[in-house]
């Protein structure tokens, strides 16, 4: 069976972790656990065109910026990058061109790329809402 490995990227607390444990272990998990999930690597099987099957495997990264010059040894062998940012974050979201495209057209520029925005649950918090317009931003 063929493997496919998908990467997930970007900032920090964007959900990247909350996205990859959403899919394998089919619940959302509360809170945040910084870093990686358990192993960082999972594999599951999926179905592509036909109903073929394949094994997806899904690496889960390190946003912060002190893993810059580790992170892109995850990228081995990638067939499809996540890039991933939070809706209620735009600081996240202008990264996505800043850093996180930067460094895959550094690392792997044949390597395509979809662009995933979470925590839109949170889009209508009271708090978050607050917390951007101090600072004159909208989700």
């Amino acid at each position: 069976m063929e493997t496919i490995k998908c990467v997930l990227i970007g900032d920090s607390g964007v959900g990247k972790s909350a996205l990859i444990h959403t899919y394998v272990k089919n619940g959302f998990r509360r809170g945040y656990i910084p870093g990686k999930l358990e192993d960082g690597v999972h594999e599951t099987i999926a179905k592509g065109l036909n109903n073929k099957r394949y094994i997806l495997q899904i690496q889960d990264t390190e946003g912060k910026s002190v893993f810059d010059l580790v992170r892109p040894f995850d990228y081995a062998d990638a067939n499809v990058f996540l890039i991933c940012f939070s809706i209620v974050s735009p600081a996240s979201f202008k990264n996505v061109e800043l850093k996180w495209i930067r460094e895959l057209i550094i690392h792997c520029p044949k390597i395509p790329f979809i662009l995933v925005g979470t925590k839109f649950d949170l889009i209508h918090n009271p708090g978050i809402l607050k917390n951007l317009e101090k600072t004159g931003q909208k989700p």
